[in-house]
């Protein structure tokens, strides 16, 4: 009787073991695919990030060049 009930045991464990082992294949696996996800999508973030810092920067130095063009334009128009 006690020799039955340990293979009862052992199944139960078993089972719940490889239970385990699955919902943690399956969610890592899960997790892999949006972690990479994240990653391509933080990567196209960045580009359209450094986009608009780039375009902001490249205003704040062609602006002074302007206001003087249009300083002297107005001075010498007359």
């Amino acid at each position: 009787m006690a020799k039955s009930n340990r293979i009862k045991i052992k199944r139960g464990n078993g089972f719940f073991h490889e239970l385990i082992d699955q919902l943690l294949t399956v969610l890592l696996g899960e997790l892999l695919i949006y972690i990479i996800i994240l990653f391509f999508m933080s990567a196209f973030g960045a580009i359209i990030f450094a986009a608009i810092c780039f375009s902001w920067g490249v205003l704040f130095l062609l602006l002074p060049f302007a206001v003087l063009i249009y300083i002297l334009f107005k001075k010498y128009s007359h």
